[in-house]
């Protein structure tokens, strides 16, 4: 028996995905704007103003990597979730295929029409 629990857990499928899709989106456009803020310590003459900027660059890049993780993590998520149908028939189908009583319902229809054609043809 499914219970309304169960229901709602199925129902939430699509905004688990949805949650890792934004997830994905903003990973990406974070990557983007560290990359971008990039500082090429060769411009400046300064020893202390190369070790800010090298300093700045190693903050960035351990930055870089946590949003490439956790963008490789949702599209990981996103492959493996199903999504609300999908779960649905997962959890469907079986149960009816095998119902006991479905699967008297052909028998049953066969009588039927069997019957049938020996009335209508005597």
């Amino acid at each position: 028996m499914i219970t309304a629990f169960q229901i709602y857990l199925m129902s939430l499928a699509d905004s688990v995905l949805l949650l890792f899709l934004v997830i994905i989106l903003i990973s990406v456009v974070s990557m983007l704007l560290l990359v971008m803020d990039y500082k090429d310590i060769r411009e400046f003459d300064d020893d202390k103003e190369k070790e800010k900027k090298n300093i700045h660059n190693k903050k960035n890049a351990k930055a870089i990597i946590r949003c490439l993780m956790s963008a490789l993590l949702s599209v990981l998520v996103l492959v493996f979730v199903p999504s609300t149908k999908t779960l649905v028939a997962m959890y469907v189908i079986p149960r009816v295929v095998n119902n006991t009583n479905v699967q008297k319902l052909p028998e049953a229809i066969l009588r039927f029409v069997e019957n049938y054609a020996e009335k209508k043809i005597i």
